[in-house]
């Protein structure tokens, strides 16, 4: 079975060349070049957002490390409690989000107290500040 990341992929080029090879009436090879093209154009742009999403996740987990940590934690607690037999059934949607919580708390409380976070908030803070006050 072929990895995804190791398949060739065909570029624009190639793909008009075999659309202009069919043997079929030009209306359709024009129908099928056209759609080709605005299924490339969609695919590069959910490509695009995929990249800002997970930009976005990197860069929060950079700044947020225990949070992180405290959440996968509390999730992977959510998980193992879940996949027990009859308990996992009963507890799990009582005692996973309460999981989950906890450990994005306890994260929470680690970041702050790290300080990376507290400074991040008191710049935010400052900036709220009017000139009377401060």
């Amino acid at each position: 079975m072929n990895d995804v990341m190791t398949v060739k992929m065909a570029t624009r080029r190639e793909i008009t060349d075999k659309l202009d090879r069919l043997a079929v009436s030009a209306d359709v090879k024009l129908l099928m070049t056209q759609l080709a093209a605005l299924t490339m154009k969609v695919g590069d742009a959910i490509v695009e957002v995929g990249r800002r999403i997970m930009s976005f996740v990197f860069e929060t987990v950079k700044l947020f490390p225990h949070i992180t940590l405290g959440v996968i934690v509390g999730f992977t607690m959510w998980w193992l409690i879940g996949s027990a037999a009859i308990l996992g059934a009963l507890l799990g949607p009582i005692i996973g989000p309460l999981l989950v919580a906890f450990g994005l708390g306890v994260g929470a409380m680690a970041d702050v107290a790290d300080g990376g976070l507290r400074a991040r908030v008191e710049t935010l803070a400052r900036s709220f500040e009017t000139p009377s006050q401060g």
